[in-house]
């Protein structure tokens, strides 16, 4: 499936959990700043938890599906709006083919992750999939979300998807 990217938000990029075990040549662990949110995310979208997510700061992006797609909105309280219509963070939602997906202002936070059924897929490198690198290179590993027009997602089962987190008592 592929998810076009109409407008990146302010800063958005593909990330997931690092890449931890490199740190002693040089190699950072990078990644999603709020693990956990990245995490909950996907395991609200029915992903494994270290599958790829949009990480957006401050502001989100506006993405239109191609396919019928489960989505997650985590961490910062940046409210999701399907077609215009608001939907819930820590919850998953559906996104029919041809529906846009967009964002109202920020209310609480800085960095919002969003899942996408199956993830979002682009190649690892050294453990991970974001390269410490300038643009150029991001351009180049077509890496990063905001310089893309089309990103890719991997199939996935749709009823390990989940509608909310479980409650903690």
């Amino acid at each position: 499936m592929a998810v076009k990217v109409i407008k990146p938000g302010l800063s958005t990029t593909v990330q997931d959990l690092g890449r931890p075990g490199y740190y002693h040549i040089g190699i950072p662990i990078s990644g999603a700043m709020d693990r956990l949110a990245a995490k909950a995310a996907n395991w609200l979208g029915g992903n494994s938890q270290g599958a790829a997510v949009l990480e957006a700061v401050f502001m989100g992006p506006e993405l239109q599906f191609t396919e019928d797609a489960t989505v997650a909105v985590t961490g910062a309280e940046l409210p999701p709006k399907v077609d215009g219509e608001t939907r819930q963070t820590w919850t998953s939602f559906k996104v029919k083919k041809g529906q846009t997906l967009a964002f109202d202002f920020l209310k609480k936070g800085a960095r919002a992750y969003i899942a996408i059924s199956g993830g979002v897929d682009v190649p690892v490198v050294v453990g991970g999939i974001i390269p410490d690198a300038d643009v150029e290179q991001l351009k180049a590993a077509g890496v990063a979300a905001v310089y893309t027009c089309l990103l890719y997602t991997s199939p996935s089962p749709r009823d390990r998807t989940r509608s909310r987190m479980p409650s903690s008592a």
